[in-house]
């Protein structure tokens, strides 16, 4: 069974009247955004196996 990678630090940042709240996930040169189509909590302290799977390798096939 492979081990669920840490949760990343959730930062905010004030765009106007708006309060953003992000991950950064790898350290590669390109920048990915993912907006969901409906409100979810970002600092969910344990991801489920679905979201750590589909995000788990955003910074390895980014590059």
């Amino acid at each position: 069974m492979s081990q669920v990678p840490p949760t990343p630090r959730t930062r905010y940042a004030r765009c106007g009247d708006l309060d953003i709240a992000y991950q950064v996930l790898g350290d590669g040169p390109i920048d990915l955004l993912v907006v969901p189509g409906r409100p979810f909590r970002s600092t969910r302290s344990t991801p489920s196996r679905r979201c750590t799977a589909s995000t788990g390798d955003w910074p390895r096939s980014a590059g």
